[in-house]
């Protein structure tokens, strides 16, 4: 039974993507041998450490929502979950949809925002979109809600002051 397997310097950079310089540019240098135990772990840390977001899927609501904006919008990008935006040092919002109206080549500089609720909506899941609002001026947001089989969407006024 095999313990030890040689790797290469670049399978020793992805398995230790925080290894220091030194530590690399010790171990890089020619093919070194490590315990299988090591290479199991560290790959298995590498894991957790670098996977990346899974995209979030739209809902029924969002889908439903999604289209309307389309009709609506036949000459704007919209783009789902595409801006996260930074609100204080550990606070972050991201919106479920934006929209950018398209001039010809031309882009407009803003962009509405639009937050999708269905029926019930907690007044705690509006505070990010009204702090947005008031941080970002030169953008619109909007809260879409689907109550009873219709679209109710609101513009989140900013307060003055």
């Amino acid at each position: 039974m095999e313990t030890s397997s040689y790797i290469s310097p670049d399978a020793f950079k992805s398995l230790f993507p925080r290894a220091s310089r030194d530590t690399v540019a010790l171990n890089a240098k020619e093919d070194i041998m490590l315990p299988r135990e090591i290479i199991e772990r560290a790959a298995v840390a590498n894991d957790k450490i670098e996977k990346p977001r899974k995209q979030r899927q739209m809902n029924h609501t969002e889908r439903e929502l999604m289209m309307m904006l389309q009709r609506e919008n036949p000459c704007a990008l919209i783009r789902y979950e595409a801006y996260t935006l930074k609100l204080a040092p550990q606070l972050r919002y991201t919106p479920d949809f934006s929209v950018k109206q398209l001039t010809g080549n031309l882009e407009t500089g803003r962009i509405d925002f639009y937050e999708c609720k269905g029926a019930f909506v907690w007044s705690r899941a509006l505070n990010k979109p009204k702090m947005a609002a008031q941080m970002f001026e030169e953008h619109r947001f909007f809260i879409a809600q689907k109550r009873n089989g219709k679209w109710r969407i609101e513009q989140i006024q900013r307060n003055e002051g």
